[in-house]
């Protein structure tokens, strides 16, 4: 695994924990836009993975 790859992946780790803990403090409304936001991002990860196979 090429180094940055790993840094990619470790800092993916830190902002999906950050997320997280965002998500246990945050309102309905917050929940919601944080759900759509992180599942706008997963989206672009497999986009981006679909071009380092």
């Amino acid at each position: 695994m090429s180094l940055l790859w790993r840094l990619a992946t470790e800092r993916a780790k830190r902002e999906a924990q950050l997320q997280r803990l965002e998500a246990l403090l945050a309102t309905p409304d917050d929940r919601a836009a944080l759900r759509a936001r992180q599942q706008a991002q997963a989206q672009q990860a497999e986009v981006r993975r679909g071009t380092h196979d």
